[in-house]
Formats: C-alpha cells, structure tokens, sequence
C-alpha cells in the first residue's frame, strides 16, 4: 500500500463545513506540530498528534468497555444539547474565567473519578460528548482543523480492531468509520461555540455568583474554589421579557437543568456550598 504525507483536515476556521484531506507532501516536520484547538483542562490525552496514514496506517481502533484513561478528570465542559441528560449524573457549574459554558463535576480531585468503577467501567447514566471523542480530537495547524490522535490511547492496537486506514487505488485513505468521527468533532467544535453563545447572557445579566465547596476526603477537609453557580434569586428578579428571550432560546431549561443538578454534589461528599 503507497502512503502520502496527508492530515485529516476540516479546511479554514472561518470557512464552509465541507471536509477534506490537506495534502501536505514534504512538510511532515511542520505538520507535527499542530495544537489542541480548545485549552481545556483534560488530562485524558497523554501523547497527541496529528493523524496522517504515513504514520498511523498500520493502526487499529478496538472496542472497549475500560474507562480508566478519565481517571485523572476532575471536570469536563457539557454541550447545551446534552445539559439536561447531564444533570441527571453530574453536578453542573460554571468555571470562573471569561469562557462562560457549563461544565460537569466527575471527581472532588484528581484521580478519584467517581464515575469508573474498580474495573474501570463508566457507571454514570450519560457520557459526556466530550469523553466520547477519545481517542481523538481537533487540532489547529495554519488556518486549518486537523484530526489528532491520542498514540498512547489503550484502545490502540496493530492486529485487532477497525483499521483507520483502508487501501484504495493503491493509497491508503480512511476509513468510512473515520470519516463519519470527523464529521462528529466538527460538530463538536460548532456545538461548543454555540453553547458559548448560549451561556453568554448568564455572565451579561450577572446571575452567576462564586462558590466554594467544602468537603472531607479521607477524613481530610479540603475545599474546591474557582467555580461558579447561578443564583436564582437573581434570576427571579429579571425583567419578564428577558426571561422570555431566555425560555425560547433554551436558556432557561439550562438554568433549571444546572440548579436541579446540584443534588448530586452529595455523591462527593460536599458538606457545604458557601462564598
């Protein structure tokens, strides 16, 4: 099978949806060295890289019900679309920084997710989008969205599984399963953005109000700072037709979603939710 220097490739940031391959034939050096497009604070992805068949045409992705690479996570961001199913399993909140999107508590701190059980199994009623997508995820490299992978990722393997790559007229291309995960992250990225723009009004209006959670962990109190929750009272006392606005453009579920969502804190042992 002939292999090409290509990358997985969503064309420009600010362009049109279509996918594509990027060829870039002789620029293997530069290539490595694309970024993760969003910083978030995932420990899940130990050795990422751009996927390119000259390099990972041999690989094979196999089945797995072993979840102990989300061991380390603390917290992960949650799309509007799946807040609702979230809140059923997490704690949601709201971290303090400028990016106003809802993220899901899963452990009081790092390496006691509460959701993997000793086998390392997912126990929690919904995973979220953003787990999902391991090994893979968006990178940025020039204008362009690449596919990366995660070569370190359990799931990998060079005899049993799908094959990412297939051979056709003598290159090796991906896989139409391949494809489709493409398209699925590039659907993340939008849902991403949107849920950004959904959640900006809660920072606009200034219902969202700093707390902090006090615990016990071994016996040892220990206290979880730099997130955010919404006050409700202050969302009471909006005028009748923002609170309109917010109910037709789903806002509103979210609000209520994330407060109902705050009897699962209890899973972590939270003693008390103070300023």
């Amino acid at each position: 099978m002939r292999v090409d220097w290509y990358h997985l490739c969503f064309g420009p940031l600010t362009g049109g949806a279509d996918l594509c391959w990027r060829g870039l034939v002789g620029r293997a050096k530069n290539a490595s060295c694309a970024a993760p497009l969003t910083k978030d604070r995932s420990h899940m992805f130990k050795s990422l890289v751009a996927l390119s068949p000259q390099k990972h045409a041999h690989l094979r992705l196999t089945s797995t019900a072993h979840f102990q690479h989300l061991s380390e996570e603390v917290s992960c961001p949650i799309m509007a679309s799946e807040v609702v199913n979230a809140s059923r399993s997490f704690p949601i909140v709201f971290q303090q920084d400028n990016a106003t999107y809802p993220l899901a508590l899963v452990a009081a701190e790092k390496g006691r997710n509460a959701f993997i059980d000793d086998e390392g199994r997912w126990t929690a009623g919904h995973l979220p989008l953003h787990f999902r997508r391991y090994p893979f995820t968006l990178g940025e490299h020039g204008k362009s969205l690449v596919l990366m992978i995660d070569e370190s990722a359990p799931s990998l393997s060079t005899s049993d599984g799908q094959p990412l790559f297939v051979e056709e007229k003598g290159k090796a291309v991906p896989a139409a399963w391949l494809r489709d995960i493409q398209k699925e992250l590039f659907n993340l990225t939008r849902l991403h953005r949107a849920t950004q723009a959904l959640c900006a009004p809660l920072s606009e209006y200034n219902v969202l109000v700093a707390r902090i959670l006090s615990l016990k962990v071994n016996g040892k109190a220990r206290q979880i700072r730099g997130l955010r929750i919404i006050d409700m009272d202050r969302v009471h006392a909006l005028p009748d037709d923002t609170l309109a606005a917010w109910a037709r453009s789903g806002l509103l579920a979210l609000v209520y979603a994330h407060t109902q969502s705050l009897a699962n804190l209890k899973r972590f042992s939270i003693n008390s939710i103070h300023t």
